[in-house]
């Protein structure tokens, strides 16, 4: 599959995406999602198809600092107890696990 910054995101894809949601998409997730899967030229492209976030695969926490275009996500499954869910996205494990 080629890599997005070569081949970029087009407003001809949005509009079929569009056409098939119904509504307006706002949100591009980067395929594979890492550093080197994206640059300024892709964002660039983002802004100006519309597209108001972005989300990477990297784990990590976003503030109100963080590039609306590149998004942290957390990781969770199925086999994850709800406290467990809030306990990373609240950022409290990270801190237990910063005391060891």
């Amino acid at each position: 599959m080629p890599e997005l910054p070569r081949t970029g995101p087009s407003k001809k894809h949005k509009e079929i995406l569009e056409k098939y949601a119904g509504y307006p998409i706002k949100t591009f997730a980067y395929p594979n999602g890492q550093k080197n899967d994206y640059n300024k030229e892709v964002v660039n492209i983002l802004k100006e198809l519309g597209f108001e976030v972005a989300l990477t695969t990297i784990t990590g926490f976003n503030t109100v600092d963080t590039n609306p275009f590149e998004l942290k996500r957390m990781s969770m499954d199925n086999t994850q107890s709800f406290s467990l869910f809030l306990s990373t996205v609240s950022g409290f494990r990270s801190f237990l696990q910063s005391l060891r």
